[in-house]
């Protein structure tokens, strides 16, 4: 069985690392781990990428709540 887990995160950066490290701890690894950075303005796109996630951008979202 394969487990994709999908992320949403508007400027997470302080926070993303520590959650990224804890999915990887899991007793199921996840197949595919996506970062959906939601018109991210601080690191969390590069965070994401440097913990090996996939990173999805999203843009012109502006002032719509859940976009992620």
């Amino acid at each position: 069985m394969s487990v994709t887990v999908l992320i949403p995160a508007h400027n997470e950066a302080a926070q993303l690392a520590a959650t990224l490290y804890s999915l990887g701890r899991q007793t199921r690894e996840a197949s595919r781990v996506v970062v959906v950075a939601d018109n991210c303005t601080d690191d969390t796109a590069a965070i994401g990428f440097a913990c090996g996630a996939e990173v999805i951008r999203t843009v012109g979202n502006k002032h719509k709540k859940a976009g992620a």
